[in-house]
């Protein structure tokens, strides 16, 4: 079996935006990894990471871009 690797091509600390690029993603068929590293007490210490696969990294960007999120 091919084993993906994977490459961050966003990060924030917005959970809203966060979950609407990863909807979008998924609804274009791109597999999508929500990395969440934010303190669950607070929320606004750490990130949130979005990882695709890296041959999906060009798609992923262009969505990012249209959706006008800066990867």
């Amino acid at each position: 079996m091919e084993q993906k690797q994977w490459v961050q091509v966003w990060v924030s600390q917005n959970q809203v935006d966060a979950s609407l690029i990863q909807i979008k993603m998924e609804e274009v068929g791109i597999p999508v990894v929500l990395m969440n590293q934010q303190d669950s007490s607070y929320g606004v210490f750490g990130d949130i990471k979005i990882w695709v696969p890296k041959q999906e990294k060009e798609a992923a960007v262009g969505l990012l871009l249209t959706l006008g999120f800066n990867p």
